[in-house]
């Protein structure tokens, strides 16, 4: 019943939950993280910061369900240094508390269905922990010497000192499948065949064979100090992920021990014949020490990552003593601040909405429900959606958040006609095929960040002075999520919604005004981008794409705008040459 213990608890439920807001700052809060509070407000303040600690926290959520929660749980605190704070602070049985509890919960999760099942019994045992006390004491070392039966994926994450893989060459093959197969095509779409044909059941057994090597990687990367795998030549050994492996060949299947000795020509590897079986019982012996485990010899770095846009950050321009980001973020929050009474007395209607990333959140989530349920639907039901707003409004119990305000608003972001780039008109309503919150990830070898902007400049220029991105490699996958994508006319879009300030009135969202902004904070960069990612996904799926018919453009709506010029759009269309060149670079192509 330590405090260590109830923190565990505000991380898990942000795990679960990475949309919740409250849930998230909580666990930012708790003492093991010790954040200053300049980080803490900027998750409320910057967009930008509220962007990026949501994905990581969906990061969180996708691992703790693909890997579990022990695993999830050492990335968390990996990722806020919380092992090198504690001890360094001298609370070295904090930490073995939290991973001691982080063991625990690994376990019962293998037992329950879902994560929000084992935050429910885990907040059981925090109930009851007076009487469960000496069963929350126990420390790790008890259970060393025990024997643990697991699955292969159930190992994903987990770490033990001697493990053994009694049956290592081991399938399943699909060419013995007579009734029914199921494997993605090219496409990455799954198709199932009934009474398959050879080549069926080929294409079958190849991503078998596939998810075979994956599970076969985690097993053998899973030991500490030892590893014992079983290696009978069985029947279709050549075909089972050892097999492919070891280079076998079907001709081979009498073989495996030619193979195995090659493999044990390498140092600390060795081929052990099986024991004759005998009547002999087993006797335990005492204690055995294990021995110092083999350490590297060279230093291995791992320059590989997964980052997002907003991971981007760029020069100030705008005051000649502003020196980073942060800094100029300061000065603009300070500017508004100094005049907020004067701005009270003025605003009215949309721009009178409070400003800030929570509010910008809020209303981002309401247009994607919108669009999920059917934006045309939304409109045809306008009952429904004023009980959404009210319930999403009484939720943050807050008097900024006015439900007919906000209905009145959204209605009108639905409805409103805008100019599209090629000048035709819609609107969201209009829309019959959108998708909300598209994910996409991309490979980026070595992008040098500053060469994408140089060419960003070259090929689509721009007449106003653009903030100049700091230096910054990527190698690894670059993720994101696209406000809003659409097909219109057979041609397709990208639009970001954006809630950001520019005036009092309508009249202030000018087409001038939104160009001005969108170079300044480089919303460009960031559609241009997720003008690549459309591109590419096109690419895989439309079999007569081209990019002169098929993408039309991108779009930044500036939601207090909705009454301004052409309904508060930003709209352009990057070049083709650009999206090309970018595709290219992205692959780590010299241009």
């Amino acid at each position: 019943n330590s405090a260590q213990a109830h923190e565990l608890l505000h991380w898990l439920r942000a795990f679960a939950e990475p949309r919740r807001l409250d849930l998230i700052r909580t666990a930012l809060a708790t003492p093991a993280l010790a954040l200053s509070h300049d980080r803490l407000e900027a998750f409320n303040a910057d967009e930008m910061v509220l962007g990026e600690i949501l994905e990581q926290f969906e990061g969180y959520q996708t691992h703790w369900q693909r890997n579990g929660l022990f695993a999830t749980l050492r990335l968390f605190l990996n990722d806020y240094a919380v092992p090198a704070r504690l001890l360094a602070a001298g609370d070295e049985r904090g930490l073995t508390d939290i991973l001691h509890l982080g063991e625990i919960l690994q376990a019962a999760s293998m037992q329950l269905d879902g994560e929000h099942a084992l935050i429910r019994q885990y907040e059981q045992m925090l109930l009851s922990a007076e009487e469960e006390q000496d069963h929350l004491n126990m420390r790790l070392e008890s259970d060393a010497n025990l024997v643990q039966v697991v699955t292969v994926h159930k190992s994903k994450g987990l770490e033990y000192p001697l493990v053994f893989l009694p049956f290592g060459t081991s399938l399943r093959s699909m060419m013995d499948e007579k009734d029914f197969v199921r494997y993605h095509n090219k496409m990455r779409v799954w198709e199932n065949h009934f009474n398959p044909t050879d080549e069926q059941r080929q294409a079958a057994d190849h991503e078998r064979l596939a998810e075979d090597l994956r599970k076969l990687y985690v097993a053998l990367t899973r030991a500490k100090y030892g590893m014992w795998v079983g290696a009978p030549a069985t029947k279709f050994w050549t075909q089972s992920a050892l097999g492919y492996a070891l280079g076998a060949k079907d001709q081979d299947s009498g073989e495996i021990s030619r193979y195995l000795h090659t493999l044990a020509e390498a140092d600390h590897i060795e081929v052990i014949s099986e024991p004759e079986a005998s009547d002999t019982s087993y006797t335990p012996v005492g204690q055995l020490e294990l021995g110092e485990p083999l350490r590297a010899n060279i230093e291995l770095q791992q320059n590989w990552w997964i980052a997002s846009y907003s991971r981007i950050q760029y020069e100030a321009k705008t005051l000649s003593d502003i020196d980073d980001a942060s800094t100029e973020k300061r000065v603009e929050e300070a500017d508004e601040e100094s005049s907020k009474a004067d701005v009270e007395v003025q605003l009215a209607g949309y721009h009178a909405f409070i400003k800030g990333a929570g509010p910008g959140d809020f209303l981002h989530n309401i247009l994607e429900w919108c669009c999920n349920q059917g934006f045309n639907e939304v409109m045809q039901q306008p009952q429904r959606l004023k009980e959404e707003i009210e319930k999403r409004c009484e939720a943050k119990n807050s008097a900024d958040y006015n439900p007919a305000l906000i209905t009145q608003w959204i209605e009108a972001l639905l409805s409103t006609p805008f100019q599209l780039p090629n000048k035709s008109q819609t609107s969201l309503m209009s829309l019959a095929k959108a998708k909300a919150e598209m994910e996409f990830w991309f490979e980026a070898k070595d992008l040098d960040v500053q060469r994408l902007d140089q060419l960003v400049n070259e090929l689509a220029p721009s007449r106003l002075a653009r903030p100049a991105v700091k230096e910054l490699h990527f190698n690894g996958m670059l993720k994101g999520f696209i406000d809003l994508s659409f097909e219109h006319e057979g041609r397709y879009y990208v639009l970001d919604y954006k809630s950001t300030f520019l005036g009092n009135d309508d009249s202030a969202y000018t087409l001038t005004a939104m160009e001005a902004k969108t170079v300044e904070k480089r919303y460009d960069l960031q559609y241009i981008i997720y003008t690549l990612a459309l591109h590419r996904y096109l690419g895989s799926r439309l079999p007569d794409y081209d990019y002169e018919v098929h993408i039309g453009g991108a779009m930044v709506m500036f939601l207090r705008g909705v009454n301004g010029e052409n309904a508060g759009i930003y709209c352009d269309r990057p070049p083709k040459k650009l999206i090309e060149q970018m595709d290219r670079l992205f692959s780590g192509v010299e241009l």
